[in-house]
């Protein structure tokens, strides 16, 4: 087996980054450090790989491993918790325990790079919430303490009346957090594939690569595509451990007897032009059109139900769904800026 390298861990880390915008003062440093908080990346002679934290000159943790993919995992499991915090920071909410955002944020970047890292968060997620259950009320005592503390009273009466106004949440039982974290991960993932097929309003489905486990869709939107770049015209959709996907066509002319298809080839063998989404529980159901006449129907309805998707531009980089949403609104900020200058 070969060595690793520097360059082989540059080279990946910095693949990886891309797929989820990683900003670059939070990549680790290489073999010599800055002396700041980054972290820093060392081989040894032996080929062992290290994972430092040094602060000020002083080094406070060290982690080793013979294997890169643990190197990897460490490094994008603390550059996607920052990344998280500062997401629930322009997302907060204020009665409600900072971590439930910023948890959840982590586990959906993590499962971008690989399903695995995400896994195992997951389960130092619970490991902390053990320990320390999660506190909704901690913001709003927070804030009660410093009105307190304006007023001149004194600390120990001031954590007395925050306690008694803000009381801690009752001990919170592990498995129920681990159903509820659950819970809020499959109710996002839902909302992110309604929330990507609405985006993808007059987009057509024109391929599909895979099985009827785990599906690659081609959408051509060019409208949206030209916005990343003038030359594009698709986005590639991954569907990942479906569970269920039907075709409920809507037959043309009316009285025909009604078809339902469920095998891939079937359910995708026309181009079928999206127009909307939503959710029936954890089923989303697309709205679509079909203009061939030399099929039997003129559209029909599109059942999903899958764990999650993943969104790929032209190039195959991986889009959020924040992605995806913010090329939307610049498409649709730029046609109403055009439909003012021309009421001018």
């Amino acid at each position: 087996m070969s060595r690793i390298r520097y360059r082989h861990i540059r080279k990946k880390v910095k693949e990886l980054a891309s797929k989820i915008n990683v900003p670059d003062n939070l990549l680790p440093y290489y073999k010599y450090s800055n002396g700041e908080q980054s972290p820093l990346i060392e081989i040894d002679r032996n080929g062992n790989l290290h994972y430092v934290l040094i602060e000020r000159g002083k080094e406070f943790e060290r982690k080793t491993t013979e294997d890169s993919d643990e190197l990897l995992y460490w490094i994008f499991s603390s550059i996607t918790a920052i990344m998280s915090f500062k997401y629930e920071l322009k997302n907060r909410i204020e009665n409600k325990d900072v971590r439930r955002i910023a948890f959840e944020k982590q586990i959906e970047l993590l499962s971008i790079l690989d399903e695995s890292w995400s896994k195992k968060e997951y389960e130092e997620h619970l490991k902390i919430l053990e320990k320390h259950p999660f506190d909704d009320l901690s913001g709003l005592r927070a804030t009660y303490c410093r009105e307190l503390r304006e007023k001149g009273l004194q600390e120990e009466q001031i954590e007395k009346l925050a306690f008694e106004k803000y009381s801690l949440n009752e001990k919170q039982d592990l498995s129920k957090i681990k159903i509820d974290l659950e819970k809020n991960v499959k109710d996002k993932n839902v909302q992110n594939i309604v929330d990507t097929f609405s985006i993808f309003h007059d987009g057509i489905i024109t391929k599909w690569t895979g099985n009827k486990t785990n599906l690659t869709l081609t959408i051509e939107c060019q409208y949206l595509a030209n916005i990343i770049d003038s030359s594009f015209e698709l986005f590639f959709v991954d569907l990942i451990n479906i569970e269920k996907i039907s075709f409920n066509a809507w037959m043309n002319p009316i009285n025909l007897p009604q078809k339902v298809f469920t095998e891939i080839d079937q359910v995708f063998q026309a181009n079928l032009e999206i127009l909307s989404a939503e959710n029936f529980g954890d089923e989303v159901v697309i709205d679509c059109n079909q203009h061939d006449t030399n099929f039997d129907f003129c559209g029909g309805k599109l059942s999903i139900k899958c764990d999650d998707i993943i969104i790929k531009n032209q190039n195959n980089k991986i889009l959020t769904i924040d992605d995806l949403d913010r090329i939307s609104n610049e498409y649709w900020n730029n046609v109403n800026d055009k439909k003012q200058k021309n009421n001018r």
